[in-house]
């Protein structure tokens, strides 16, 4: 459920929602105000998305990270456990999301 929840977040502003990197329509004021209002609202869960990156579910691990990535990618603590994650998560799709994060800092 966990995943599924964090999976919904992130496909509002991940690389295949319909607001990543912008709007469809930027003319469209209300569709900017809802990109505003759905990336505050993923910024301000942001320490809630932290454990999900220990689940031993594979998909709580990506959406955490992915999540994460949206408002604090340089962040210390997001890089800290970017760190750890790469040097003892051997799952290839955590290896694989975690080298798009570093391609995309």
């Amino acid at each position: 459920m966990a995943a599924e929840a964090l999976s919904l977040l992130l496909s509002c502003v991940g690389d295949d929602g319909p607001f990543h990197p912008a709007p469809l329509r930027p003319d469209d004021t209300h569709l900017s105000e809802f990109v505003t209002r759905t990336r505050a609202i993923i910024h301000s869960g942001r320490a809630a998305y932290y454990p999900w990156l220990c689940s031993s579910h594979v998909g709580a691990r990506i959406g955490a990270l992915e999540l994460l990535n949206v408002p604090e990618p340089r962040a210390s603590e997001f890089q800290r456990e970017l760190a750890r994650l790469e040097a003892s998560d051997g799952n290839r799709w955590i290896q694989q999301a975690i080298r798009q994060i570093r391609l995309d800092l």
